[in-house]
């Protein structure tokens, strides 16, 4: 499969690691819809692990707050756009923040 590449404002970030939260088991009861009578439905993602960390591979044009090798974490499927693909992560630069050194 193709690397893929980070659009204007995105950031490529190579994945180190995963977790799972509350969040997951929400998402996979079919949350929020499955509280609405008639609305219940399979949930449209049922793979786990909404919390990452990783290390900056790429970034857009648009990229401010970023550069290659910083380490970044972040919670992407709680954002609309980003792209999974080999342990990669293409998202929004806003969806990540900086590891601290400390």
């Amino acid at each position: 499969m193709p690397t893929p590449s980070p659009a204007g404002n995105e950031v490529l970030t190579k994945l180190c690691a995963a977790s799972v939260n509350p969040v997951d088991l929400f998402v996979l009861q079919g949350a929020p819809w499955n509280r609405i009578p008639g609305l219940r439905a399979k949930p449209k993602y049922t793979i786990i692990g909404c919390d990452i960390a990783g290390r900056v591979e790429a970034v857009g044009r648009n990229v401010t707050q970023f550069q290659a090798a910083d380490e970044v974490f972040g919670t992407p499927r709680l954002r609309i756009g980003a792209t999974l693909c080999c342990g990669l992560l293409s998202q929004n630069e806003h969806a990540d923040s900086r590891i601290p050194r400390s």
